[in-house]
């Protein structure tokens, strides 16, 4: 509104007051304030002059996403590395962070990574349970899911998840061997069996299955 009326370093000075943090409200205020020095006093202004500076508006906040954007990623890179560090209750916190923007569903999966380290299984089942609402065909989350299920003795539902991960992604062999290992701790000898036999098939020789036998 202060834009569309010429008011333009009110303008400038309402958004930096209101959101001091905020990436795209700080450069629309950039924006608007280098436009100051070459423009006539708002009296003078035409409707062009105006449609100007709401274009630049439009602009400088699409900026602010850009930057916005590129804050997120930074710190979605910073969470893998904590995450490789064992930081868990870092990765759980500044997961958060990103919950709600674009990087939602990668920050899920490395927050449910932490918390099945942390041993905290029906928080890590939730999460690992919401990335899969998000990409239902996400081998590696389903297995992850089943570890967890494994450890809180719901081997069913456990045996369920391995399959569907080996089923979006049979040629796999790594994480073929993950439910195969996982299987072998439940006492699962006959379906870990049937998973060895299946993978022998694509992938004959393999010598991760075959110590696996």
């Amino acid at each position: 509104f202060l834009i569309s009326r010429g008011r333009l370093q009110d303008a400038a000075i309402v958004m930096e007051r209101i959101a001091p943090e905020n990436a795209r409200q700080i450069a629309t205020a950039e924006t608007i304030k280098a436009f100051l020095p070459v423009l006539p006093s708002p009296s003078q202004l035409d409707r062009t002059q105006v449609g100007v500076l709401v274009s630049a508006e439009k602009i400088a906040s699409a900026r602010g996403i850009a930057r916005e954007n590129e804050q997120q990623r930074e710190l979605l890179g910073s969470i893998r590395q904590w995450l490789i560090e064992s930081k868990y209750e870092e990765v759980i916190l500044a997961s958060e962070a990103l919950l709600n923007g674009g990087l939602r569903v990668q920050a899920l999966r490395l927050q449910g990574r932490a918390l099945a380290a942390c041993k905290r299984q029906p928080e890590a089942e939730h999460v690992f349970r919401a990335v899969l609402e998000a990409d239902s065909e996400d081998a590696g989350t389903y297995c992850e899911l089943a570890v967890v299920l494994a450890e809180q003795e719901r081997i069913a539902e456990a045996i369920e998840c391995f399959s569907k991960a080996i089923e979006c992604d049979p040629t796999r062999v790594a994480l073929r061997a993950k439910a195969i290992r996982q299987l072998i701790k439940a006492g699962k000898l006959d379906v870990a069996a049937g998973f060895i036999e299946e993978g022998l098939s694509l992938a004959p020789g393999n010598p991760v299955l075959e110590a696996l036998k």
